[in-house]
């Protein structure tokens, strides 16, 4: 009787596998969140620099600030992406303060609400600070 020879893996050498695709996993799955959560950060910012720029437009053209997105063009509430949420917080003919505040999976982000105004970003204890606005 002849004896044939067995081709395959054996059960340790599996475990070993997926332990090692499993320890590979858990170090660089923390530095891809940060990353996602750095470029949704990055888009609210857009979104808060472009709005700016449309108020400036807004203010030569009209003599006075919007008062929400509907008089800039751009629909009821602007949401970005399930992300952020950009809001009026203020809005008169004369100042106007926009805020982004995190939604979904955003809601962790250490940065927290960003906020801009007629006179340019707003920081402070209750904004994203600087650090935050240049996080690129």
């Amino acid at each position: 009787m002849q004896r044939r020879k067995l081709v395959g893996f054996t059960l340790i050498e599996v475990l070993i596998v997926v332990a090692i695709i499993a320890l590979l996993a858990s170090l660089t799955l923390p530095s891809y969140r940060h990353s996602m959560q750095q470029s949704k950060r990055l888009d609210a910012i857009a979104a808060l620099l472009d709005l700016q720029l449309t108020q400036a437009r807004y203010l030569a053209e009209h003599g006075s600030y919007a008062g929400n997105f509907t008089q800039l063009g751009w629909g009821g509430d602007k949401v970005l992406g399930k992300n952020y949420t950009l809001s009026f917080m203020q809005a008169s003919n004369d100042h106007w303060t926009v805020l982004a505040t995190p939604a979904g999976a955003q809601m962790g982000d250490e940065c927290g609400v960003f906020a801009i105004s007629d006179l340019g970003v707003v920081s402070g204890q209750q904004y994203a600070t600087g650090n935050c606005w240049n996080s690129y």
